[in-house]
């Protein structure tokens, strides 16, 4: 499992460019196998305000890996 936070550019996502994360990453391997199979998945998300608006963000990844 994993919690942390993601700070995504300023420019493109302010005022919720900082976002709280959570997800969860699976690795697996038979004992034959020369490498492990990775597979995560995190979800973020973040709110703010701006010229009285509130805002939010999400982001998703997916990530496949060896």
């Amino acid at each position: 499992m994993f919690l942390g936070a993601k700070a995504l550019d300023e420019d493109d996502w302010e005022p919720a460019e900082e976002q709280y994360e959570g997800g969860i990453g699976v690795d697996f391997k038979q004992q034959s196998w020369p490498v492990s199979i990775a597979i995560d998945f995190l979800h973020g998300s973040g709110d703010g305000t701006l010229w009285g608006v509130k805002c939010e963000s999400e982001t998703s990844e997916l990530n496949f890996g060896v």
